[in-house]
């Protein structure tokens, strides 16, 4: 799969996308009713994680015929490697706060070829944002659901120097302005733990910590709310891939506990157990001092 044939991805999965915001918010305006479960691994599954499922992945194989898709709600260890690339997904990244309530969840769609996440989508439905990006290319675009409709997709980043590196949209650049300068930080996990708080202290001095669930982090990240996210434990790689394909597509990266390039399996477990570290890059968060 080469970068041309990515290029309308984004376009032509939105109409699932839309279908998937409306059947989470959906659910989680009628809790009570939404029946629950803890599976094997005693993380929770609800009906809505099946049902965005089950909107996705029939929409993905016709995107992508020859791809392999794993799939958090039906995967298996002992799923096929897939030489064409693979799908990684997460239909409701969230799901324990989205069970309580709460506001921060996201839909994940990560392309990976040879362990490589080269492009990827987060979906927020409270809010109807979608992003989407090729590490490639380096541009990530983005819109605003609204039911079926959306706004026109308009570029979050996109290469306009000579060079090819991702330039942000005037909006972004006036956050990364304030959240470069302060250095602010977010984890998965609380900022109490004795793991994260030598990684905030390696860090360096002022920075701020804040909180947040799911994959919203990442999505936070390319709007240019924050420089880091961190993780210390072990979490699965469909919560991470999207994030890091556009994380790569405006020149960040996203490491793995040893300090090295994350590499995303798509075969086996899908545990990344060492933790990881992700950032927008000291050579973005520069482009913007205060």
């Amino acid at each position: 799969m080469n970068t041309a044939a990515r290029l309308d991805w984004g376009a032509r999965i939105l109409p699932t996308m839309a279908a998937v915001h409306g059947c989470l918010l959906h659910h989680h305006a009628h809790l009570a009713d939404l029946p629950r479960r803890k599976k094997p691994d005693r993380t929770m599954v609800s009906a809505a994680d099946e049902e965005s499922e089950a909107l996705l992945l029939p929409a993905l194989r016709a995107l992508t015929p020859a791809a392999g898709i794993v799939s958090e709600e039906s995967f298996t260890e002992d799923s096929a490697a897939h030489a064409q690339g693979c799908w990684l997904v997460d239909p409701l990244d969230g799901t324990n706060g989205f069970l309580h309530g709460s506001d921060q969840f996201v839909v994940l769609l990560a392309y990976v070829v040879e362990g490589v996440a080269v492009w990827g989508m987060i979906g927020h439905p409270p809010s109807g944002k979608v992003v989407w990006g090729d590490a490639e290319t380096r541009t990530i675009m983005h819109t605003v659901l609204s039911g079926a409709d959306h706004a026109e997709p308009k570029p979050l980043w996109q290469p306009d120097d000579a060079e090819g590196v991702a330039q942000p949209a005037a909006e972004v650049a006036q956050r990364l302005q304030v959240h470069a300068a302060q250095g602010y930080v977010s984890g998965g996990e609380s900022a109490d733990s004795v793991r994260a708080h030598k990684l905030m202290h390696g860090l360096g001095e002022g920075f701020h910590f804040q909180s947040l669930h799911s994959g919203l982090k990442f999505l936070r990240m390319v709007e240019g709310y924050g420089t880091s996210y961190f993780r210390t434990r072990p979490c699965s790689a469909w919560d991470i891939a999207a994030g890091a394909a556009l994380l790569t597509a405006i020149g960040g990266e996203v490491l793995d506990g040893e300090g090295q390039p994350m590499v995303f399996p798509t075969t086996g477990s899908m545990l990344c157990t060492g933790g990881f570290f992700a950032r927008i890059s000291k050579h973005t968060a520069a482009r913007y001092p205060a």
